[in-house]
């Protein structure tokens, strides 16, 4: 994910588009919504990895970290006259964008709207689960919609807005921005109108519309089979629309009677290849689209950290290192972090570890250093903390050995309990993490 914003979700009736850098630091007061952008992005991960079209889900044990559940706990209070929540992000050159509508006490909200525009070839995709369409097609007309209950006020409030420059502007009649905001204001105004009339016919005479009159744009529109998965559907897509052209096209040839939608399938036919490139993309980078994420726990003090303990992160932390093998190679890159980071020129721990497992329900951590070895359950919070980090990061860089997915680590105060010196420490601790395993 490149960037992200949304609308009406939690605290937030606009969060602005903001870019996630290769590094990207969230820093704020209590209750000033860094909680709310991390779930923001594990709904949208989990929404579009699970490949769903109608159903955008609150409750899967997989988000239990975003802790919404409902519709009506994620959706900004007060937000009646604007009954949707709307996500959007970047991924790669793909804008994604996913409005959701629902009852409060819905787990499963209902998709509106999922559109992916592929910001390179102007390639579109967009799901209408109210109609079960999928509309394919190129240019500017992505973003149109036609389902009656989205609400208005998006285009009441710009042309209310592109009024008002239009009578404080000083600009004559003849001028080109003047001119620009005119022919603005009367693409709103057409829009406006076609969505109060929700008239089937307007709808067909969009579709329909005469294609010099929007160059090298098109769209078409064809049915959803709910009993496939999105891929699927996108595949048959293309198959259809290819025989629909097809047979257009022969219709032509033998001088015979063509549709009206003949032009938007030969303008289709002639981005055919485009297409195809364009929607393995898209699936390419959602497969490799993933999500760690370390939240803010708060590790316990005990002698022996046990397997069963699934409300203490460090147990589970050791658990999933030790089970990845990762001492058993010590050449490895994850064991070489972990040791470098344990060390001196890091947060000063131990030089090396032992993690030994009795009966197999419990592990018990040895940390050695210059003086012997000493139970990390002895060590001070700071490097217990410290140590929390290191084992998931270290189990991570293990996952990822041999593969090149492009994966984003969300770390949830990661300062917790450490020392303002080895507070610092993470800043470099983050860097070499991105510098040396992407």
């Amino acid at each position: 994910m490149n960037s992200i914003s949304f609308e009406n979700f939690r605290q937030f009736k606009e969060f602005p588009t903001t870019d996630l850098g290769p590094i990207t630091f969230l820093v704020g007061k209590n209750n000033s919504g860094k909680s709310t952008i991390v779930k923001a992005l594990l709904l949208i991960s989990d929404f579009l990895k699970s490949g769903e079209m109608r159903e955008f889900k609150f409750g899967n044990n997989v988000l239990e970290d975003a802790n919404i559940v409902t519709y009506g706990r994620a959706i900004t209070y007060g937000s009646d006259d604007e009954p949707f929540i709307r996500f959007k992000t970047t991924i790669s050159n793909f804008d994604i964008d996913i409005q959701i509508t629902g009852n409060d006490d819905d787990t499963n909200a209902n998709v509106i709207r999922f559109l992916v525009e592929d910001s390179r070839s102007k390639l579109f995709f967009r799901v209408e689960p109210a109609s079960s369409r999928i509309f394919l097609g190129m240019g500017k007309v992505g973003g149109f919609v036609k389902e009656e209950n989205v609400p208005l006020f998006q285009f009441n409030r710009s042309i209310d807005d592109l009024k008002e420059k239009l009578k404080a502007s000083d600009l004559k009649k003849t001028d080109k921005e003047y001119l620009r905001m005119i022919d603005e204001l009367n693409s709103l105004l057409e829009k406006e109108k076609m969505l109060k009339s929700n008239s089937e016919e307007s709808y067909e005479n969009y579709l329909n519309r005469d294609m010099d009159d929007v160059p090298e744009e098109f769209l078409i529109d064809l049915p959803i089979n709910w009993d496939y998965s999105l891929k699927d559907n996108m595949e048959a897509a293309q198959k259809i629309a290819m025989h629909m052209h097809d047979v257009e096209f022969r219709n032509n040839e033998l001088n015979q009677e063509t549709s009206l939608l003949f032009e938007e399938y030969r303008a289709f036919y002639h981005k055919k290849d485009d297409f195809r490139r364009t929607l393995e993309d898209y699936f390419e980078a959602i497969s490799e689209l993933e999500i760690y994420y370390l939240g803010a726990n708060p590790s316990k003090q005990s002698g022996l950290f046990n397997v069963r303990d699934k409300g203490n992160a460090l147990a589970q932390s050791i658990h999933k290192f030790y089970q990845l093998g990762i001492l058993k190679d010590k050449g490895s890159e994850a064991y070489r972090f972990l040791i470098k980071w344990m060390s001196d020129k890091g947060f000063n721990i131990g030089s090396d570890l032992e993690v030994v497992m009795h009966g197999g329900e419990a592990y018990d951590v040895k940390i050695s250093n210059s003086e012997g070895k000493l139970s990390l359950a002895d060590k001070g919070m700071g490097s217990i903390q410290a140590m929390l980090l290191l084992f998931r990061i270290a189990s991570i860089i293990q996952l990822k050995k041999g593969h090149h997915s492009v994966s984003k680590v969300i770390v949830e105060e990661p300062e917790l309990n450490l020392h303002p010196n080895y507070q610092s420490k993470l800043a470099e601790l983050f860097y070499d993490v991105w510098k040396e395993f992407g």
